[in-house]
C-alpha cells in the first residue's frame, strides 16, 4: 500500500528530528548531562576519603559561600575538597581545590581565565616535574603560574600550580582539551600560596614538599 502523499513529503523532516534528539542523546549521555556514569560515581567517593594529614600537613576545611556554589554549577564540578593544609613544622601554610566533573567544563576553566578577571595579571608560567616514586611510577607534571595582584608595590601574589588526574597519571598538557577529548571525566588539582615572586624560587618553593606528601597519600584512594 503506497504512503500517503503529505507523510512522503514531512518524512525527512522526521527522519531529521529522530537523528538531532538521539545525536543530542548520545552527547548528553557521553558528557554526562543525563545521568553520572558510574566512573564519575567512584571519583566522587574516591574525593570523600582524601585524608586531612598528609605527612607534616595538617588539613582543615574551607568555608564555601553561595556564590562559589553557583560557580560550581556552572562549572559542572560534580565532587570538590576545597582546604587549607598548613605545615605543622614550619607553619607554611597552602591552599588546594580538588575537583572532579565533566572533562569538557572541568579542563575548559583555567587560572588563566580565572584569576586574570578577579584582579590579577599573570606574570610567568612554568613547568614543575615531580620525580617518580612507588606510587606513581610516572611522576607528576603541574603547570605553574605567578600572578601578580593588580596594584601591588611589590611583586607579590599568588602561585599557582595545577594538574589534570586521570587513571593514576597526574599531567599538565599544553592543550588539555585536545588532550582528554575522548574521555568522559577528569580530577583537577589546583595548589595555591601567597607568594613574593622576587623572594620565592621555584626550586625552593614550600609547596612541593606538600605536593609530595599529598599526592603520595591520595594516589591509592583516588585511582
Amino acid at each position: 500500500m503506497s504512503m500517503p502523499a503529505r507523510f512522503r513529503r514531512s518524512l525527512p523532516f522526521v527522519l531529521g528530528l529522530g537523528l538531532v534528539l538521539v545525536a543530542g542523546f548520545v552527547h548528553g549521555d557521553f558528557t554526562n548531562r543525563w545521568r553520572k556514569s558510574n566512573e564519575l560515581r567512584t571519583m566522587i567517593e574516591g574525593l570523600g576519603r582524601v585524608p586531612l594529614v598528609c605527612g607534616d600537613w595538617v588539613g582543615s576545611e574551607r568555608p564555601r559561600d553561595d556564590i562559589m556554589v553557583r560557580q560550581f554549577d556552572r562549572a559542572q564540578i560534580e565532587g570538590s575538597v576545597l582546604r587549607t593544609y598548613k605545615n605543622r613544622r614550619t607553619g607554611t601554610a597552602v591552599d588546594i581545590m580538588l575537583v572532579c566533573g565533566p572533562v569538557g567544563p572541568i579542563v575548559g576553566h583555567s587560572p588563566q581565565a580565572c584569576y586574570t578577571g578577579n584582579g590579577y595579571t599573570l606574570a610567568k608560567m612554568a613547568g614543575y616535574k615531580q620525580p617518580p616514586n612507588a606510587a606513581m611510577p610516572h611522576g607528576a607534571e603541574f603547570a605553574v603560574g605567578d600572578f601578580v595582584k593588580n596594584g601591588a608595590v611589590i611583586q607579590s601574589g599568588l602561585r599557582i600550580f595545577w594538574t589534570f588526574g586521570l587513571r593514576g597519571v597526574w599531567s599538565s598538557p599544553a592543550k588539555p582539551r585536545f588532550k582528554f577529548a575522548a574521555e568522559r571525566s577528569i580530577y583537577k588539582l589546583y595548589v595555591i600560596r601567597p607568594a613574593v615572586f622576587s623572594e620565592d624560587s621555584l626550586d625552593e618553593d614550600p609547596a612541593i614538599d606538600f605536593i609530595a606528601a599529598f599526592t603520595a597519600a591520595v594516589q591509592p584512594i583516588l585511582f
